[in-house]
Formats: structure tokens, sequence, C-alpha cells
């Protein structure tokens, strides 16, 4: 029986629930478990987000004319970027060192 200002789309059994969460393989979530990210939103460029997409490194979902990324995703492919500290550059050998070690002053007494 529907209710008076209810959608007629919120009307599903909980059996159909949970049909649909078997044929859609684990992409339904609770709704703040994971939430969606607009890629325009997001805090890395959008070109790097949708190229990222389209070379199959980030999973993305397009909804009308919006990129939608869940946030772990969006956390992972970042991670997955981390810049690792280089080595300081060796410093180059001077004359002193070329030359060896110097001879006492004052010589042999």
């Amino acid at each position: 029986m529907r209710t008076p200002g209810t959608p007629a789309a919120v009307r599903l059994s909980a059996e159909q629930i949970a049909a649909l969460e078997t044929l859609l393989g684990g992409l339904v979530r609770a709704p703040d478990a994971d939430p969606w990210v607009n890629v325009a939103e997001a805090p890395v460029p959008a070109r790097a987000l949708r190229d990222a997409a389209r070379r199959g490194e980030l999973r993305a979902f397009r909804v009308a004319k919006r990129l939608l990324v869940r946030r772990s995703e969006l956390d992972g492919w970042i991670e997955r970027h981390a810049v690792t500290p280089a080595a300081p550059p060796e410093r180059p050998a001077t004359l002193l060192d070329r030359l060896g070690p110097r001879a006492p002053a004052g010589g042999d007494e």
C-alpha cells in the first residue's frame, strides 16, 4: 500500500533490494558508506581523472553529463601516485679529494 507523498520508486521490498544488490555485484552500498564524487568537484584536475578513467586506472560512471567516482576509488588512485623523494645528488669530487690526504705540517723530526 502506498502512503500519500511517497514516490513509487522507493516501494521496494527487502527481497527486491537484496536481488538488486546481487545483480549489481556489490555496487549498491549504504548511502554514507562510500559517497560519490563529481569529477568536476574533486581535489584533482578533472582532465587527469577523465584520462585515468579512459586508461582504466580509475573506475568511473557517467551519469548525464557528470562523471562520478566513488570516494574510496579516488583516494586509492591518488595514493598510487605518491611521490617518493629523490636521493640527493652525489657531491662531485673536489681537487683536494683527488689529491688525497695531506702530509703532516713540519715534516719528520
